[in-house]
């Protein structure tokens, strides 16, 4: 069950403080010193990444002595107890404790000035930023739930994580984050523009958001408060990227979490905007869920949403889960995330509106170039994404899609000399028949940045395994024609389709023939 608001504690009123840029380069300075980094957090808690610290871990962890600032700042920020104010002068220094105090980054209780506290949350990202944000639990280990709406969750979930390493690597110019929050990513996207804009709907967020670009030194980025693109009419953008809520609700009460009746409405504003603030050449990235309903797959009704414009855009689509209805009910049942009226809620509308599947997915919105022709035919894409996959794979999946309406297309296909790609399974089932194993059917399994899972006929399986890029897919053409898994008149430009798709899957890598030398 969702926890319910409570009335806010009294450090929830105490924010950080916007001080001078001496003062956060001073505290810049004393977390490095500390070595308050993402790498050796998890190290010294004994996790791979934060979001495993359990609460046995840290109750396991407590129980050792507090041995240096790395240990002092893990208690204070990150587990979120209090320490002894001479303690904490003794482990990070006096004027190391003076500095965290000033930006009210550390506070003293009220009824005992000789008792240090954080009132938020300090995390080290694997961006390398340290991040402020709301705590969730009183300095004596206490759960506290979600005080107010507008309180800000740590960006350590996976789904964050993920949404902001697979954000296109490309520089550029300009970035708009709609939705910014603890601006997590603005920060870490800023080495890619000369300017990064971020936007929230909530002042708690803004002050955070601009706290914590402050505290990175993040110059070139600018905080800005108002509702999705409000603050920002009349600017143009590059890259527009969203990580926006998305769980359906009948009124809003939790403002990341919350989005809209069908959980869409949210997003489905971000990408009405595209049209108007996405610059031609640009790319719009986001995470989210999103429904597949009947005859409605959620590309195809992400490119309605971009009207009458929508002829101008790409999309790719690559899934992360995909459930039945049934399935998300049971997931969101067994891991408590939802009160039973939440839960009889979501199974009206979802069989209200047809929907099939509950995707969760990342998302990227390409708007052509311009070009005296106009704009060609859009290519909508859809994969499952995989070990290592970001926004770059879907790229060129959309680049992938988009040549084979070129002419010329299918001889280059059958120019190339393909290559089954090494992260490539075959396999194949035996079964008993009158004694003998035979063999029924055979699949290839495929789990790259882009994973597949799919049956494949013998012939094509011999031929998959032998790819070693000797042969073109003109000469595999012509050898499997000839040893009879093709009928004589059959078509090359089936056989092209066929070499197309598995390149398109990850399955088959095309080696391009270099052209001759002048």
């Amino acid at each position: 069950m969702m926890p319910q608001a409570i009335e806010a504690p009294f450090w929830h009123a105490l924010l950080p403080r916007l001080g001078s840029p001496a003062e956060f380069s001073a505290a810049r300075d004393l977390f490095g010193r500390c070595k308050f980094d993402y790498a050796n957090v998890c190290r010294r808690v004994g996790v791979e990444h934060l979001y495993l610290l359990t609460t046995k871990l840290e109750g396991e962890y407590l129980k050792r002595p507090v041995g240096d600032g790395l240990d002092a700042f893990l208690r204070l920020f990150v587990i979120g107890r209090g320490m002894e104010w001479p303690e904490v002068e003794r482990l990070v220094g006096g004027e190391g404790a003076a500095c965290l105090e000033a930006l009210q980054l550390l506070a003293r209780q009220p009824d005992r000035c000789q008792f240090g506290f954080a009132p938020v949350m300090a995390l080290p990202s694997p961006g390398g930023a340290v991040m402020v944000c709301d705590r969730n639990s009183s300095p004596e280990g206490v759960a506290i739930g979600q005080p107010t709406a507008d309180a800000l969750y740590p960006a350590l979930f996976p789904n964050t994580l993920d949404f902001v390493a697979r954000f296109p690597q490309t520089p550029c110019e300009s970035i708009l984050e709609i939705g910014t929050g603890t601006g997590t990513g603005a920060i870490q996207w800023a080495k890619l523009a000369r300017e990064v804009w971020a936007t929230d709907i909530t002042p708690r967020a803004v002050h955070f958001a601009e706290f914590n670009r402050r505290l990175a030194g993040a110059d070139n980025v600018r905080v800005v408060e108002g509702d999705l693109y409000q603050p920002v009419e009349g600017l143009t953008f590059d890259r527009i990227a969203c990580h926006p809520p998305f769980v359906p609700a009948k009124k809003s009460a939790v403002i990341f979490r919350d989005g809209g009746e069908d959980g869409e409405q949210i997003v489905r504003r971000v990408v009405e905007g595209l049209p108007r603030f996405l610059r031609p050449g640009g790319l719009f990235w986001a995470s989210f869920m999103i429904s597949d309903r009947a005859g409605e797959p959620a590309e195809a009704r992400i490119r309605t949403w971009l009207g009458e414009s929508e002829v101008e855009f790409d999309i790719g689509l690559a899934i992360d889960t995909r459930r039945t209805v049934a399935e998300t009910i049971a997931h969101t049942v067994l891991n408590g995330i939802g009160s039973p009226e939440e839960v009889c809620y979501f199974g009206d509308l979802w069989r209200g509106n047809r929907t099939e599947y509950l995707v969760h997915a990342s998302v990227l919105i390409r708007r052509q170039a311009c070009s005296g022709e106009g704009p060609r035919e859009p290519v909508t894409a859809r994969t499952q994404a995989g070990k290592g996959f970001a926004a770059r794979h879907l790229e060129w999946l959309l680049d992938w899609n988009a040549a084979q309406r070129e002419p010329g297309f299918a001889q280059q296909v059958l120019a190339c000399r393909p290559v089954l790609a090494p992260v490539c399974e075959l396999r194949a089932v035996h079964r008993l028949e009158a004694g003998k194993a035979v063999t029924e059917e055979f699949s290839v399994e495929a789990e790259g940045p882009l994973r597949v899972s799919c049956r494949v006929p013998g012939w094509l399986a011999k031929m998959l395994v032998a790819c070693d890029g000797s042969l073109s897919a003109r000469e595999w053409f012509e050898a499997l024609r000839g040893g009879g898994s093709i009928p004589e008149n059959g078509d090359p430009l089936e056989f092209v389709q066929i070499v197309s798709g598995l390149v398109s899957a990850g399955v088959l890598n095309p080696i391009i023939p270099s052209p001759p030398a002048d």
